[in-house]
């Protein structure tokens, strides 16, 4: 029976984008959906969120392959997109509404903030590099630490306890470059960040060859049931040296 990971690989093998592409847009979407509801115990609950970046040059899938994941995120009961464009102001108004309540009997309910920015460019998320959005996708990245703001216009005083973000991006290198200062590269958000890189043009020999594909029903079960996941995950002793030798 192929994983999750495995099906969306060979179901997105119409969309003409490399398999990597395809790999870890399946794994960002899974790890957004995993919220806050699994961690695994370090130092502090370390989360499934991720920030991927899908980047290569136009025309080798990028869009398709994201859209393709937020197709899937979609069939959640409550999915917790985040608009396409937004300001640090706009992307904290939409984390508030963003709130979850998880029941988790015999325990108290998980209550926290997660939101899912899937962008099939990084310039349509953000028009140019922002320090303020910068270091709020910094810390939304981390969950541990709580985030606050207070408006003077209306007195308002914004608390999030546990902020989480999980991002899927497309970008050519062209534009991360330009969108990227050079100071930029060394600083904490680039360290958060995955970028998948595939230069691989897949050309079909009949264009009209592949066809839409529905979900298959199979794989929305699968997704569901990874939603209603809770707890904390273990870490095996082949997991733990893979890691510490990596």
């Amino acid at each position: 029976c192929p994983s999750l990971i495995e099906s969306f690989v060979d179901h997105a093998s119409n969309l003409e984008s490399a398999t990597i592409f395809r790999k870890w847009a399946a794994i960002a979407t899974i790890g957004a959906v995993l919220e806050q509801k699994v961690w695994l115990q370090t130092s502090a609950p370390l989360y499934p969120n991720l920030y991927v970046f899908l980047v290569g040059h136009p025309g080798v899938g990028k869009t398709r392959t994201v859209m393709s994941s937020a197709a899937f995120y979609r069939q959640l009961p409550e999915p917790h997109l985040a608009p396409t464009s937004m300001s640090m102001a706009s992307m904290v108004d939409a984390l508030v509404d963003a709130k979850r309540t998880f029941i988790n009997l015999p325990n108290p309910p998980l209550e926290y903030n997660s939101m899912f920015i899937v962008a099939d460019e990084l310039s349509a998320f953000m028009h140019k590099f922002d320090d303020e959005i910068i270091g709020g996708l910094t810390t939304f990245y981390d969950v541990n630490a709580p985030y606050s703001q207070r408006r003077r216009g209306n007195d308002l005083r914004i608390l999030i306890k546990h902020p989480q973000l999980s991002i899927l991006s497309g970008t050519t290198p062209s534009n991360l470059i330009k969108f990227m200062p050079e100071n930029a590269w060394d600083q904490g958000f680039t360290s958060r960040v995955i970028m998948i890189f595939s230069d691989e043009r897949i050309i079909s020999d009949d264009f009209f060859a592949h066809s839409a594909r529905d979900l298959p029903s199979d794989m929305v079960h699968d997704l569901s049931i990874i939603n209603s996941l809770c707890g904390q995950f273990e870490a095996t002793e082949d997991y733990r040296n893979a890691i510490n030798n990596w």
